[in-house]
């Protein structure tokens, strides 16, 4: 059987493709894969764009790239989508590397044109085809287990994602298969120029890596095709089993995600449960027993991966979403407006004196100083190791750190508690206590008053 009968026969059985009123848009670098892939598209007299994205990387190769897919869709008689982008000054924004910049460009692209597409074609079914071969899945499969990988990144490339609406139609074929049907159809194409230069891992598995494994095992990319679909097989009932094991640690305050220690450390499969929760917040294998050693840590301990913080918080591993936001301490010079900071904002005013019953019910997020002790400026800061004060009601100074053990405030909370300072003396723990140092001990006395409120 031919490669195109082959390929026919696949497509017919991929029912959510075959939907009424269905729209293809298909990526075209200009290479061999998605070339052969528009025209057998086209063979099939399938309804579909081309669109294709200019990174500016290499030159004058760029711009031959472009014209000769905007040439191919003139051939074809289907519409032609481009975009261009400044990759490197993207790369240098984001810092990220320039194969994830230009990766999160072009599918941001290919989301906005499905969407553009489907409102013009008034249909929901708008589907991105990729040429993803048998052998780019094979690397990523190589690739995989080299970075460190669950089961699921076992099984390569999903053939179809049905949330994104992303096919990849040739995910079956091998690149000599692609080549050898462009060579009896004498359909031309371009090469890119970096993709013999293996500077880029997955170049250097395939120049290097792979020549050496079929030299030695020829039937290698079949056997690992064959592997590919019972690791899929096994994933499917791992992935089960795995659900319903993740209810029973996976679980939620105030919109944290927390993990509990003792369960976690009696489990026969910690390791494997740690990856399957975090990997989704960038853990990498290598941080693992990172993880592990936290739950045999002190309280406080942490470790930071990524996007997000993990805490050890007595019985529980908190996974704390880290957000940038301004710490540099900030001056008050006057009391005459509204300070703002990360966590909230302060409000001061002026009382000639207060009732004794209205200074009992003194909430922990307002306090009242006399206003002879509290003059300007003062610095308003986050909490550092060593800070001490004098807790209200309290003759002896004590540590911040262990007045926050005693209060059982959690290690996600002393992240967020700032301090108010006058020459180098806390005032005021925001939120928390009062110094002893700055208590009213007249009522008569004229008083400042100061309100925290969170933005």
């Amino acid at each position: 059987m031919n490669l195109f009968d082959d390929f026919s026969i696949k497509w017919k059985h991929k029912t959510p493709l075959n939907k009424p009123n269905v729209f293809f848009i298909v990526a075209v670098s200009g290479g061999v894969d998605s070339v052969v892939l528009c025209n057998l598209m086209h063979s099939l007299e399938l309804n579909f764009a081309i669109a294709h994205c200019n990174f500016n990387l290499r030159g004058e190769e760029s711009n031959r790239d472009e014209e000769f897919v905007q040439q191919l869709s003139l051939k074809l008689n289907v519409p032609f989508y481009n975009t261009s982008f400044n990759t490197l000054h993207e790369a240098e924004i984001t810092k990220q590397s320039i194969q994830v910049t230009a990766r999160n460009l072009r599918y941001s692209w290919f989301k906005q044109l499905q969407n553009s597409i489907s409102i013009s074609q008034n249909t929901t079914n708008v589907y991105l085809l990729t040429a993803h071969h048998a052998n780019d899945n094979t690397e990523t499969v190589l690739h995989h287990l080299i970075r460190g990988t669950g089961l699921n990144g076992m099984y390569g490339i999903a053939e179809l994602d049905e949330k994104r609406k992303i096919f990849r139609p040739l995910l079956h074929f091998t690149k000599g298969q692609l080549i050898d049907f462009a060579t009896e159809n004498n359909i031309n194409f371009v090469e890119d120029s970096s993709n013999i230069q293996d500077k880029y891992t997955r170049n250097y598995i395939r120049h290097k890596v792979i020549p050496t494994i079929e030299e030695k095992f020829p039937d290698w990319q079949q056997n690992m095709q064959f592997n590919i679909e019972r690791f899929k097989d096994a994933a499917y009932f791992y992935n089960k089993t795995l659900a319903k094991e993740l209810k029973k640690f996976i679980s939620y305050k105030n919109n944290i995600l927390q993990l509990p220690v003792n369960k976690l450390k009696k489990h026969a499969a910690t390791q494997t449960l740690l990856w399957e929760i975090l990997s989704p917040y960038g853990l990498q294998a290598s941080q693992i027993q990172e993880v592990v050693k936290l739950l045999h840590a002190q309280n406080a301990a942490s470790l930071t991966i990524q996007s997000v913080k993990i805490i050890r918080d007595r019985d529980w591993l908190l996974v704390v979403p880290i957000v940038e936001q301004l710490t540099t301490p900030i001056l008050i010079e006057d009391f005459t407006k509204e300070v703002f900071f990360a966590h909230g904002k302060l409000c001061f005013s002026n009382l000639e004196h207060i009732e004794e019953d209205m200074l009992k019910k003194t909430s922990v997020n307002e306090v009242f100083i006399p206003a002879k002790l509290l003059t300007c400026p003062l610095v308003l800061r986050p909490t550092k190791v060593g800070d001490y004060f004098y807790p209200l009601g309290m003759t002896k100074k004590k540590k911040l750190s262990r007045f926050f053990i005693d209060a059982k405030v959690s290690a996600v909370e002393k992240e967020k508690v700032w301090v108010l300072e006058i020459d180098k003396k806390i005032v005021w723990v925001i939120g928390n206590r009062l110094d002893n140092r700055f208590r009213v001990q007249h009522l008569d006395q004229p008083l400042k008053k100061i309100v925290f409120s969170i933005t």
